[in-house]
């Protein structure tokens, strides 16, 4: 490749420019007849039979400036006969094209300023020029034509110029206005310096016209001159660009489901659906909404513009199911906790439950939920639900109360040979006194920090010192937590220890003490054995 040649004068310095990008709708219907304007811009063509015709270098990629690679703009200007696949003409005296390529403002992160590719041309290279080119077309068709326009610097008019199509018979004038009688014009074309705009149009090929001239020309006087990129020539009723859409992106939802375009086009693309009403943010997220709860819906998306045939894409989903929330028999009091029977069970559900506090929780194959280990009148046990595209459920049981009335027991009488195996229950029988005796105590420690809850160890302790001493009639027993900070909450929890040990003796029935007291205090020490309960029997 030929060393380009740099530009004298105006052209010395780069221009000021900022790399921005916009996309900028109009529609120039050429014919023999008429000009139109008022459609929108056709989306970029899809099947091999919409080939670019035999357009050549529509981009401007032929010169790349290679041999200048770390420049981060660039601009020179070349003889079309320099450059292999150059493919366009111009009017310049000299048969000079100027191309551009990178950021002419020098920014470092900024990439390249052309509106697709890495080059782009100036129209009047370095004087009032046109550039054209021939292309092989079918009389009697229509041809739409696409092109991405920018200013360069200057008032506005620097900002304009014009497409005319037409047959390539010689050329009269080299100048503004150039081209010949047979060329048809179409409206004026203007953009800013500041974004790319696109512009599109169609032509109807006359009878006999088996090879069509494209001219571009500015309507600005001067070494400056207009920027031009992107440029493709295609068959009228050519298919529009198929919606795309991501897959993994598709999300159903309790009244309808979501999923996201890949190549929103918001001039042509709109949206249906079978059931519910969809809509298409800004950014290509479909949403669909007001279907029934498990209900299969079909969206399309289509792809229209004037001149193309449309092109459209349908996603099929569901809507999440609805959420089976757990409903609850009658908790039953048991030993150490209760039970609660789910009365809308379905094993085709993931059932799950917790507790909100240290006491244990399970559920059974037929929906039976079980909390030991000395839930308390506070204990919430969380129920919750889930299956593959539904929504998740949830509801919470609750102890209403604890059993501490003391059981009373009944003799059961069996028949001479009759074997019963059920358990009898334990009967208390006082120990006669015939004076009184000295109190006896026990300390037993193991709570665990800031709970009251009594664990099988306490529970143990307790029942072998009462189970020794049942024939007392007096029992007395205080709570303590551990120091060295004194709090006020310290008192509560120091009782809700006695109060735990109490309720647990009463329970089970191990003694029938005649009375009772309850008492709480703190030590300054810190500790597991510190935070205990002291029990006192007494005559």
């Amino acid at each position: 490749m030929l060393s380009p040649l740099r530009p004298k004068g105006r052209h010395s310095r780069p221009p000021r420019l900022v790399r921005r990008l916009s996309v900028l709708g109009s529609l120039v219907l050429i014919g023999p007849l008429t000009i139109a304007n008022g459609a929108s811009a056709p989306a970029a063509v899809a099947s091999s039979s919409c080939a670019n015709l035999s357009l050549v270098n529509g981009g401007f990629e032929a010169p790349l400036p290679h041999d200048k690679p770390n420049y981060n703009y660039y601009w020179g200007t070349y003889a079309t006969d320099e450059v292999d696949g150059i493919g366009w003409r111009t009017t310049h005296p000299g048969n000079r094209i100027e191309f551009w390529a990178g950021d002419p403002l020098l920014n470092e992160d900024s990439g390249p300023a052309a509106f697709e590719g890495v080059t782009f041309v100036e129209l009047n290279a370095d004087e009032p020029s046109a550039l054209y080119q021939d292309v092989a077309t079918v009389p009697g068709t229509s041809i739409v034509w696409k092109l991405a326009h920018r200013a360069r610097d200057g008032g506005d008019e620097l900002n304009t110029m014009v497409v005319k199509i037409g047959t390539p018979d010689s050329i009269t004038n080299t100048t503004q206005g150039g081209g010949n009688n047979s060329m048809q014009q179409g409206p004026e074309i203007t953009n800013g310096r500041f974004a790319w705009g696109v512009h599109t149009g169609i032509y109807v090929v006359p009878e006999g016209q088996t090879l069509t001239r494209f001219w571009f020309e500015s309507l600005g006087g001067g070494s400056y001159g207009n920027f031009l990129d992107g440029i493709t020539f295609t068959p009228y009723n050519c298919s529009a660009e198929m919606p795309t859409y991501s897959p993994p992106t598709i999300a159903g939802t309790a009244d309808g489901f979501t999923f996201q375009l890949t190549n929103y086009d918001a001039r042509g693309m709109t949206a249906s659906a079978t059931v519910g009403s969809v809509s298409i943010s800004s950014s290509g997220l479909v949403s669909l909404t007001e279907v029934p709860a498990g209900t299969a819906a079909a969206v399309t998306i289509t792809n229209h513009f004037d001149g193309f045939t449309d092109a459209s894409v349908t996603v099929t989903a569901n809507s999440l199911g609805s959420a089976l929330v757990p409903k609850f028999d009658t908790p039953q009091e048991i030993d150490d906790g209760f039970t609660a029977q789910i009365t809308n069970y379905n094993p085709d559900f993931n059932w799950a439950v917790a507790t909100s506090d240290d006491s244990s929780a399970s559920i059974n194959s037929t929906g039976l939920v079980t909390v030991t280990d000395s839930p308390t009148t506070s204990t919430i046990v969380p129920v919750t639900t889930t299956r593959a595209s539904h929504l998740s459920g949830s509801a919470f049981v609750k102890i209403t109360s604890v059993r501490l009335p003391p059981v009373v027991f009944v003799p059961v009488v069996t028949s001479p040979g009759n074997s019963y195996s059920a358990p009898v229950p334990l009967q208390v029988v006082p120990k006669p006194v015939a004076v009184l005796r000295k109190p006896v105590t026990v300390t037993i420690g193991g709570f665990r920090d800031g709970s009251s809850v009594l664990t099988k160890v306490i529970k143990n302790r307790i029942r072998n010192f009462i189970s020794k001493y049942s024939d007392y009639k007096v029992i007395s027993i205080t709570g303590f937590t551990e120091g060295p900070t004194v709090l006020r909450s310290d008192s509560s929890l120091s009782r809700q220890r006695a109060v735990a040990a109490l309720g647990f003796i009463k329970s089970k029935s191990i003694a029938p003490f005649e009375l009772s007291k309850i008492r709480s205090s703190q030590e300054k020490e810190l500790g597991a054995k510190i935070r205990r309960v002291q029990i006192t029997l007494s005559d």
